[in-house]
């Protein structure tokens, strides 16, 4: 739920939000072993305005149109 490389790492939408970033990014990657290393195949715009149900509504659709699409693989 960032704007991978920038904010990698736990707490996405805590973090995001105490920092005043109210857009950012759902980022596609692939997992590897590493937190937020793998290749990022592809980035979607998340709205981080609302409360916490909303956003992650809002993310869990986004990544069900970036599965449903698998145009990164």
């Amino acid at each position: 739920m960032t704007d991978l490389p920038f904010g990698r790492g736990g707490s996405l939408l805590q973090n995001l939000i105490v920092r005043g970033i109210y857009e950012t990014k759902i980022s596609a990657i692939k997992c590897v072993k590493e937190l937020d290393a793998g290749q990022i195949y592809v980035k979607e715009s998340l709205f981080l305005y609302g409360n916490v149900k909303e956003i992650y509504l809002r993310a869990f659709v986004k990544i069900e149109e970036l599965i449903l699409k698998r145009h990164y693989l």
